[in-house]
């Protein structure tokens, strides 16, 4: 049975029960929901009588949830979720738009995600797809918020969302073509006395140069920050200094090879979705499409397995 269709279970009282949890009391939730304390609390017991437990613990000053409240939170979030996406699509339809389908990818796995994208289109050229690019834990927070559809990134482990293996993206350290000093493989120590070009680490947490230079036991002070992946691919081909790039960015300049890196540098990819809402039919089939694509290209994961959290 469909759990929207259930006899007087309404979304209304599902949002005000995720809003209680989120705002930690239930007057903070009634000032986020524009409603009064009492209408927040009739919504709530409301909501208790229908599924017939106790969802939270009101012994205390804050909200604890019960083991059964625990339970509803993410099938609540949900369903919420699922109806907001159901309004959207019906939005474009009243206005008479093209259908959207919202990607998120890190910044260097665009050009990989342009490919499926131009393979789905030529299945579907009727869907517009959406693009978005950011670190892992922006898109996922979008995912989570029901503002993306899929996910392409790093793995990550969080409630809500459902994760399948797609690959590993392999980093190797950035130099200059016309570099005769090229080290092979590249250690962090014997770079450290030469400038370096990273990520602005107030915009994000650079992992793999941490990584990387955590065995020299020092962060270089970068001769230039950066904050996109394609800059410092162009600031590393102009000569400026030595960045830390996945492979496949490094092989689309003519003016940067790269070196293997000493200890190796690999990240795992992986597909996001929302969980526990199966995948509308676009989105399986955006995902089948990645998969096919990543896996003509640098074939297929091993164990490909899908985890929901």
């Amino acid at each position: 049975m469909n759990p929207i269709a259930v006899p007087g279970l309404q979304l209304r009282q599902l949002r005000t029960f995720v809003t209680i949890v989120e705002a930690g009391t239930l007057t903070a939730a009634a000032d986020r929901l524009f409603k009064t304390q009492g209408a927040v609390s009739h919504d709530l017991k409301a909501l208790e009588r229908v599924t017939g437990v106790q969802l939270i613990d009101r012994d205390h000053q804050r909200i604890e949830l019960t083991a059964a409240g625990a339970a509803l939170l993410p099938r609540a979030e949900g369903l919420l979720a699922h109806a907001e996406a159901a309004e959207a699509e019906m939005r474009e339809f009243r206005l008479g738009r093209r259908v959207v389908l919202r990607i998120g990818s890190l910044p260097s796995l665009a050009r990989r995600v342009g490919q499926a994208v131009l393979r789905f289109r030529e299945s579907d050229p009727a869907v517009t797809i959406r693009l978005v690019t950011d670190h892992t834990q922006r898109l996922t927070d979008l995912l989570a918020a029901g503002r993306l559809d899929m996910v392409i990134a790093e793995t990550a482990v969080r409630r809500g969302v459902s994760m399948t293996m797609l690959g590993h993206d392999r980093f190797q350290v950035a130099l200059p073509a016309a570099d005769r000093a090229a080290y092979e493989p590249a250690r962090a120590a014997d770079l450290l006395g030469r400038d370096f070009i990273g990520f602005d680490r107030d915009r994000e947490t650079p992992r793999m140069a941490e990584r990387f230079f955590a065995i020299a036991g020092a962060y270089p002070e970068a001769a230039v920050e950066a904050t996109d992946i394609w800059q410092i691919l162009e600031l590393v081909g102009a000569g400026m200094g030595y960045g830390l790039l996945p492979e496949s960015v490094i092989a689309e300049s003519a003016d940067v090879v790269g070196v293997d890196a000493d200890p190796p540098l690999v990240r795992e990819i992986a597909i996001l979705t929302r969980h526990p809402d199966p995948p509308s039919g676009r989105v399986q089939r955006f995902r089948n499409v990645v998969e096919q694509t990543w896996a003509d290209r640098y074939g297929s994961p091993t164990g490909l397995s899908e985890v929901a959290l």
